[in-house]
């Protein structure tokens, strides 16, 4: 069984299913193959939309914890194959909740998406963005000459935060606690990978520091 994409003599796009089945014992002197075919269009726009609410953030649209950890195995592959690296930084906002607390849950998504579109900005086609928590996100960094660029490319995500966030007529600072870790030095795996980086983060986060950054190699 597969998908066919196909095409209305009008020029609408519509989806069929086809399916072969073998009979080897049939009526006929040899093995007979039937080919039969179903439109599925609604089926397959709907199979599309599932797979968009499993894999993006409603709010934000960008991809969730399940589509990063999906796509980390592909990234590190590709960087063992050659021989080249790849990292994960660990995002949390501080102050964020007095941002609920005094401007309401609407102003705070609309920070929220703001944020999304200022950090989309900072990374290459090649890297994984994640919002992995109400105000927590990640980015996969793919395809490094070196483990120190995991460094450099959150350091350009931090000076992002320096401009404030405008929504409306209000404007917010933020402060931003990032961890990172390299692979394969800091380990191998996303979720070995992500705990270091959350690890570090919070060594940045108690550290009291603006816009602090700290390493998974510095807790060894």
């Amino acid at each position: 069984n597969w998908n066919v994409p196909m095409k209305r003599r009008d020029g609408s796009p519509f989806m069929i299913l086809e399916s072969l089945v073998l009979y080897e014992d049939s009526e006929y002197d040899g093995p007979v193959i039937v080919s039969s075919f179903v439109e599925v269009t609604q089926q397959a726009r709907l199979w599309e939309e599932l797979k968009e609410m499993a894999y993006h953030d409603p709010l934000t649209g960008l991809p969730n914890r399940r589509f990063l950890k999906e796509q980390a195995p592909k990234v590190f592959s590709l960087a063992d194959r050659r021989e080249r690296y790849a990292g994960v930084a660990y995002m949390d906002l501080d102050g964020f909740k007095a941002v609920n607390d005094q401007w309401g849950h609407e102003t705070g998504d609309e920070v929220l998406v703001s944020i999304a579109e200022r950090l989309e900005r900072t990374i290459r086609e090649s890297d994984v963005l994640a919002r992995i928590g109400g105000d927590e996100f990640a980015i996969l960094w793919a395809d490094l000459d070196a483990p120190e660029e995991a460094r450099a490319a959150t350091e350009r995500v931090v000076r992002s935060f320096e401009e404030p966030f405008t929504v409306g007529d209000k404007r917010f600072s933020l402060d931003l606690s990032v961890g990172i870790a390299a692979f394969p030095s800091d380990g191998k795996h996303i979720d070995e990978l992500l705990h270091r980086a959350d690890q570090a983060m919070y060594r940045a986060k108690e550290q009291g520091a603006e816009m602090m950054i700290v390493g998974a190699e510095e807790l060894r």
